[in-house]
């Protein structure tokens, strides 16, 4: 699925 910016969205780079 298609999710935003990790850094955007407040996540530790799950996936880069």
């Amino acid at each position: 699925l298609t999710r935003p910016n990790p850094a955007e969205a407040g996540e530790t780079c799950a996936e880069t």
